[in-house]
């Protein structure tokens, strides 16, 4: 059982082969494995910092640095500033509505 503080977690991942949710923590070099009842649901309703991007990927909103309009690239601050996620066009709507962006 790992305890984390909501301002730690950058994001979660979910494996289509394995059809598991992970987290990536600030302070970690590997994810840690969810149990297998989790949902995307379940994990936004953990906090309102949590955004889905796209199907297999929810972003704490905190690390969110630039979004480029035209390829819906998400790019993070540190020290995440070498990942590089990619919004679905879905995920996309409801991300701009969620910062208020025109």
């Amino acid at each position: 059982m790992v305890l984390a503080n909501v301002d730690d977690i950058f994001c979660f991942n979910y494996s289509a082969d394995t059809h598991y949710w992970s987290a990536t923590l600030r302070e970690s070099d590997k994810e840690i494995r969810l149990i297998k009842q989790t949902s995307s649901k379940n994990i936004l309703a953990i906090s309102e910092k949590f955004v889905q991007i796209n199907p297999n990927n929810i972003i704490n909103i905190d690390y969110l640095y630039f979004i480029e309009s035209s390829t819906m690239k998400c790019l993070f601050k540190a020290p995440f500033q070498d990942y590089a996620l990619t919004a679905s066009r879905r995920c996309y709507s409801k991300l701009k509505s969620e910062l208020d962006i025109l």
